[in-house]
């Protein structure tokens, strides 16, 4: 996206010409008026800019005074941990898990918007969490354990020791196994009723920062190698590597259409086709370093970014259509609440929720709410007693 510039004057003008066409959500609520509607409305503003020859080129500018940018809002801030933010994850119930530099995990009631536990027993800051099945929560610390939580009684029921180094990230694999990446350059699978590593999967040259569930039995990895591995856990075998990145990969996500997304110090967000192992598609010029991506609904990807903002991109256009602001740190996790809500955690040490109304107003993302079932059913699909003991690779 070209940084387009222009004088205080002209955007004086600009502005004064969008009044008439400009409305909030609020207003679209009052009014009754369909999202096809204000569309029209915005195109015909279009159209009266370009009448006036504001701009030679309305189309790279006009985002950054969309009304549709301004939907978004942080309706609430929770505040309570004492260090750095570094992971959030939705819970049933209306709940929401944050993990802290600050060695805890708190429990979040969101519609009284209190603290309701704290999760204490980590040696070191929690990297990330997961919500499991059964109402447990997974939690990946520099001190070399990943601890299993229960949701209910909110204590550690067990530890999984195995790693010899800090431990990155975690996914829930499915109903009984869990994948963990570390900073040395490993990924392991663990075997949840046993407790015990599985697998051990070697191949990156250097710490594996991200996992990722992938259909079909696989997993995805991101590495600060600056590659991202495809690996089939029937086998244990690093099926391919994708390169194209030029540093560090901080993390990965699934997308529909057999797709994955991946963000990197480099400053992209790169989009790879799953069936032919390429990238399909760049988003660049962003401005800043993306720490965290999470796929929206709308064919549409939240990236939260170094320079203390979260931004919704279109992934049909590539294009910025919203910047939420409002953290006074780097953003460095999220994730999605609901289809119109979105909770993001920061180095401020705070958590914001931020919800888009108009959207509520949109008929539902038939093929969003289809994937994200799909995602459900891999966790809870029977293995095979051969696909069982295919991983046993350590």
């Amino acid at each position: 996206m070209e940084n387009i510039k222009i004088d205080r004057v002209l955007k004086i003008k600009l502005l004064i010409l969008a009044l008439p066409f400009c409305i909030n959500a609020a207003e679209l609520k009052e009014k009754k008026e369909t999202p096809s509607a204000l569309e029209t409305r915005i195109n015909e503003y279009r159209s009266a800019c370009l009448r006036e020859h504001l701009i030679p080129d309305l189309a790279k500018l006009v985002q950054e005074y969309d009304p549709i940018k301004n939907e978004w809002e942080c309706e609430r801030t929770l505040t309570g941990h004492e260090h750095d933010i570094s992971s959030v994850c939705a819970l049933p119930g209306n709940k929401l898990a944050s993990a802290s530099k600050d060695k805890t995990i708190k429990i979040w009631d969101l519609n009284s918007n209190q603290c309701v536990a704290t999760l204490e027993g980590h040696t070191d800051l929690i990297n990330s969490i997961c919500l499991l099945p059964k109402n447990k929560l997974a939690s990946a610390s520099w001190d070399q354990t990943i601890k299993i939580w229960d949701l209910t009684s909110h204590k550690c029921i067990y530890t999984l020791k195995g790693h010899n180094h800090r431990v990155h990230s975690i996914c829930a694999l499915s109903e009984n196994k869990l994948a963990s990446g570390d900073s040395d350059n490993k990924i392991k699978i663990w075997d949840l009723v046993s407790h015990k590593c599985m697998a051990t999967l070697k191949g990156h040259k250097d710490c594996a920062y991200s996992v990722c569930l992938l259909p079909g039995n696989k997993l995805a990895s991101a590495s600060w190698d600056q590659t991202i591995k495809i690996w089939d856990l029937n086998s244990g075998d690093c099926e391919q590597t994708l390169k194209d990145h030029k540093g560090g990969v901080y993390s990965v996500c699934v997308l529909p259409g057999n797709r994955l997304a991946s963000n990197s110090i480099d400053g992209t967000i790169k989009i790879w086709d799953l069936a032919s192992h390429k990238c399909i598609s760049t988003l660049e010029g962003l401005y800043s370093t993306v720490y965290s991506i999470c796929l929206l609904s709308g064919n549409k990807l939240a990236a939260a970014s170094f320079d203390k903002t979260i931004k919704i991109l279109d992934l049909a256009s590539h294009k910025c259509i919203a910047t939420l602001k409002g953290h006074d740190s780097l953003v460095s996790s999220l994730c999605l609440l609901s289809e119109n809500k979105l909770a993001s955690g920061s180095f401020d040490n705070s958590i914001k929720i931020w919800s888009n109304q108009a959207m509520s107003l949109d008929l539902p993302d038939e093929e969003f709410i289809k994937f994200k079932h799909e995602q459900e059913s891999w966790l809870t699909q029977p293995v095979s007693k051969q696909k069982e003991s295919g991983c046993i690779i350590s």
